[in-house]
């Protein structure tokens, strides 16, 4: 058996340790009692901070393209701390898992800066960067569509098409595929767009939903009250198929598929 790992990469997932120490989340922009963790690296870096247009400063697409050059120029990725999904990855290595997949946003010219500045794409590089550097045997892909973050049917004909292609393409007939999926970090659009087309798939692959346990709280202060990002050090794991029954009509090829349990867990 192989495992492939279907990561949503949102804002709140990577941080970056500083040279002092510290690490700062990239999603962390002084909202609702976080930290200014945006500034602080944009300082680090010796950049100014600017914006794309009146009311839309530039934030984790920016940010997380040019942390993503910084670690190429440098060959070393190893500042990168995955928030979410260290554990997950370590455990999963450690078993079947052959292969990651990074699901970044990336929206199109029409959508507003307002928005587009926080797509993720960069993100997905700086995390697939790392784990490359961490894992050499593992085969990392970044998926990043040009789709609107919301446009939810888009992203799950996106999706299905995806997985079914990536399913007949990476494994042989002797083998039995699973996917891992850590949807925890993304849009509620992505989120749930991606839970849909795995039961959509259930029956022909298993499926398993991945739940880390985010660290509470978030943030912690050292010593000189300066705050640093906590990892997430436990996940759950969730089969599921056993959260899906099959209604077939008699004397049909029809068959629908129930929900016993909500994914709101």
């Amino acid at each position: 058996m192989i495992s492939s790992l279907i990561i949503t990469v949102g804002t709140r997932q990577v941080g970056w340790r500083s040279p002092d120490g510290i690490v700062r989340s990239l999603g962390a922009d002084a909202a609702r009692g976080v930290p200014s963790h945006v500034d602080e690296l944009y300082q680090e870096l010796g950049i100014e901070r600017k914006s794309h247009e009146a009311a839309a400063q530039w934030s984790v697409r920016d940010l997380g393209e040019r942390l993503y050059l910084h670690c190429q120029i440098e060959n070393d990725f190893s500042p990168v701390v995955l928030l979410l999904d260290a554990e997950i990855i370590a455990k999963e290595a450690a078993r079947d898992l052959q292969q990651v997949i990074l699901w970044g946003t990336q929206q199109p010219d029409t959508v507003p800066w307002q928005y587009r500045r926080m797509d993720t794409l960069w993100l997905a590089e700086l995390m697939a960067g790392a784990i490359r550097e961490r894992y050499e045997q593992l085969t990392v892909e970044v998926w990043a569509p040009l789709l609107e973050a919301n446009d939810h049917l888009a992203i799950i004909e996106e999706i299905e098409t995806k997985l079914i292609n990536h399913a007949e393409q990476g494994v042989g007939a002797d083998q039995e595929l699973t996917f891992l999926i850590q949807n925890r970090g993304s849009t509620p659009a992505i989120a749930s767009a991606l839970e849909i087309s795995a039961a959509a798939i259930v029956r022909q692959y298993g499926v398993k939903l991945l739940i880390p346990k985010e660290p509470r709280p978030a943030f912690a202060n050292d010593d000189q009250g300066r705050a640093s990002a906590q990892v997430s050090t436990f996940y759950r794991s969730m089969p599921l198929g056993k959260y899906f029954w099959p209604i077939e009509k008699p004397g049909t090829g029809s068959v629908a598929w129930v929900s016993v349990n909500p994914f709101n867990i």
